[in-house]
């Protein structure tokens, strides 16, 4: 009988051709072997799913599955229902991964529910390289930091101690945390959803670590769900900002966790970020009331230093809108 993998790579496949084979060397190139990828072809109108196929031909650890088109987190959904190994982790399909990312993750994660790791940003419209690191000066000297999860979750809206932690594909996560608390992606929103994932996988752990070891190469291009976000191509979608955050600050809120105030903010400067791309209608209207909502919690209810970081960005903002007035 086969041996399971250690780890399962989870990556879903849309429209990727122009990346995908560089993505399947640096995974086969990896310096530690025992793992599988699981590729969900998601309906992918290009040649991706055979390059998907053909990659599975010449190495058996790759599995395809080959779906109708629905979207990012029924892809992965559909992986995880997949995935044999002890770990897992996720890999977007135009990116790719250092040497030693798995060896890294792998001797990371022992001990602990959840490893954060650092990465390099490529920006493809002008080359440029950046290195992703923690904003904590914390770092033990063999280069990582152990929080609890409660921790992590109050910076989870603020990243004020490390880096953004919404994002899937720096991290290693326990596949039974995962199956055993029924966590899957919600397959109605496109954007957020990895940042609402991960709150919920937080929800179920004690102590996450930090390394300070880079584990993956992150590309931003025009055609990216990230490129779109930044370019303001993708108004409507990038609302479900806002579903996703709800859905946290409700149940932030039933929890009773000090977390909920620093979501509010994360709310309230999110729906003003929005508001420049949305002068009017019935969506303006609703970021409004989101705006003002949100504002008066942090403002009137949030006590104590720990929430001086989310105030205090909130503060600046408005600072810099009565600037900006002034210039007109």
């Amino acid at each position: 009988m086969k041996e399971k993998p250690i780890v399962s790579i989870v990556m879903p496949v849309y429209k990727a051709e122009e990346f995908l084979r560089k993505n399947i060397d640096s995974i086969v190139n990896q310096s530690y072997k025992d793992w599988e990828c699981i590729m969900i072809d998601d309906g992918s109108p290009d040649n991706s799913g055979q390059i998907c196929d053909e990659a599975a031909k010449r190495d058996s650890r790759f599995i395809v599955i080959h779906q109708a088109n629905k979207g990012v987190s029924a892809a992965r959904n559909r992986g995880i229902e997949a995935a044999v190994g002890e770990y897992l982790m996720f890999v977007d399909s135009d990116d790719f991964l250092p040497p030693n990312a798995l060896v890294d993750r792998v001797d990371g994660i022992q001990d602990y529910d959840l490893l954060s790791t650092q990465f390099y940003r490529f920006e493809n419209k002008n080359n440029e390289i950046n290195s992703v690191k923690f904003k904590t000066k914390e770092l033990s000297p063999n280069g990582t930091f152990v929080a609890s999860a409660e921790e992590v979750i109050m910076d989870l809206f603020v990243d004020h101690r490390w880096n953004y932690q919404g994002y899937l594909w720096d991290k290693l996560f326990l596949r039974d945390i995962i199956n055993q608390n029924g966590l899957r992606f919600d397959e109605k929103l496109s954007y957020n959803e990895d940042r609402l994932f991960i709150y919920y996988y937080l929800r179920c752990c004690e102590k996450v670590k930090f390394s300070n070891r880079f584990t993956y190469n992150y590309i931003i291009h025009a055609d990216s769900k990230m490129g779109q976000l930044e370019n303001k191509n993708n108004v409507q979608d990038a609302v479900t900002e806002l579903d996703a955050l709800y859905k946290m600050k409700d149940q932030l809120k039933a929890d009773d966790d000090p977390a909920y105030y620093n979501c509010c903010g994360q709310l309230y400067l999110k729906a003003c970020d929005f508001l420049k791309q949305v002068p009017h209608g019935d969506l303006h209207d609703k970021l409004i009331q989101v705006k003002k909502e949100n504002f008066r919690v942090v403002l009137y209810q949030a006590h104590g230093k720990k929430y001086l970081v989310i105030k205090y960005r909130i503060v600046r903002h408005l600072l810099n809108n009565i600037k900006n007035l002034f210039k007109k």
